[in-house]
């Protein structure tokens, strides 16, 4: 598998992002745009429900390397997974990731030791803080490098 030797945020590239809800509903204030749109005052915030998630359908093949999430204290999650998926949405491979219930900026580098590719990245909120489910993000980045063809690991090992 080729890959592009320059390191990029993914997630500010060329894709389609999607998320499980919008708190009532409200998606011009608590929208899926405020994810990614650098503005420290904005945010996407989930309705209630267990197992929230954000949904990236990239434009080309990525080794995703970090991931960078910023919650709202009490509205976070003490546990992300990170599903890898083909073009039919079945999984390829996933990471558990464990974070804090804070406000601060949590880095979490080095998180595909396997070094896999995809196309689609599905990112689930397990374990949330808040009694209903909800999740509010200030900041959501992905990290990682481009493939340039879209050769697909065969003997990837699930964690």
């Amino acid at each position: 598998m080729s890959v592009n030797s320059n390191t990029l945020a993914i997630i500010n590239r060329d894709y389609v992002l999607n998320v499980s809800s919008v708190l009532n509903k409200d998606h011009k204030q608590f929208g899926k745009s405020f994810l990614t749109d650098g503005d420290e005052e904005t945010c996407w915030n989930s309705d209630e429900g267990n197992f929230q998630w954000i949904f990236c359908s990239f434009h080309h093949s990525f080794i995703l390397n970090e991931l960078n999430i910023q919650f709202q204290g009490g509205f976070s999650c003490k546990k992300l997974l990170i599903k890898h998926l083909d073009n039919n949405q079945r999984e390829l491979g996933e990471f558990t990731i464990y974070c804090e219930d804070n406000n601060l900026l949590q880095k979490f580098k080095e998180i595909n030791p396997h070094r896999f590719s995809s196309q689609f990245i599905r990112i689930i909120f397990l374990d949330c803080t808040d009694t209903f489910g909800r999740v509010i993000v200030y900041k959501f980045e992905l990290y990682g490098q481009q493939c340039k063809n879209h050769e697909s690991q065969q003997n990837f090992v699930k964690h």
